[in-house]
């Protein structure tokens, strides 16, 4: 999360409580492009609700990503956000 807040012009927020279920961990907006991340341990993939939610998202505009892997998004957020 750290690694995103540091990205400029940018807004990130981690979602993580009771009230949140079916969100993603993390959305944020980076230069009018709005981001739904989400975060799985290795091997997890996202649940029925998540998937659901994701694709909603998608279908608006937004980009959607999940990993399994930090290293992954790591390569990801650099790609990403260097252009």
């Amino acid at each position: 999360m750290r690694d995103l807040r540091q990205i400029s012009a940018s807004w990130w927020v981690k979602l993580n409580d009771k009230y949140t279920k079916g969100l993603p961990d993390v959305i944020g907006v980076h230069l009018g492009t709005f981001y739904a991340i989400e975060l799985k341990r290795k091997g997890e993939k996202p649940r029925p609700l998540q998937e659901y939610i994701l694709e909603k998202i998608r279908t608006a505009g937004g980009v959607i990503r999940w990993f399994d892997d930090y290293e992954n998004f790591k390569k990801w957020k650099e790609e990403e956000f260097s252009r």
